[in-house]
């Protein structure tokens, strides 16, 4: 919420050793691709520490219990990602 905004490309073969670097800082990551390579961008992206993986026009909505800026109580001991 009230931190820096990153937009760029990103290839996927560059997915995770691009983004693992900055895993505790991850929050949020829109998709811009076809329906047919969502769930393998989505996996990827799990697995280099976003917490939140949404299509790009959803990336300012919010729910109840959304990862959001700051640390979940039991944060340090555990992983939350919502895939939408």
């Amino acid at each position: 919420m009230f931190g820096n905004c990153y937009v760029k490309r990103l290839p996927k073969e560059n997915i995770i050793s691009t983004l693992r670097r900055k895993k505790g800082y991850l929050q949020t990551a829109g998709l811009i691709c076809p329906a047919g390579k969502r769930e393998e961008l989505t996996g990827l992206l799990a697995r280099a520490g976003v917490v939140r993986i949404t299509g790009a026009g959803n990336m300012s909505e919010d729910f109840c219990g959304e990862a959001h800026d700051g640390v979940y109580p039991l944060r340090r001991y555990t992983r939350i990602v919502n895939i939408e």
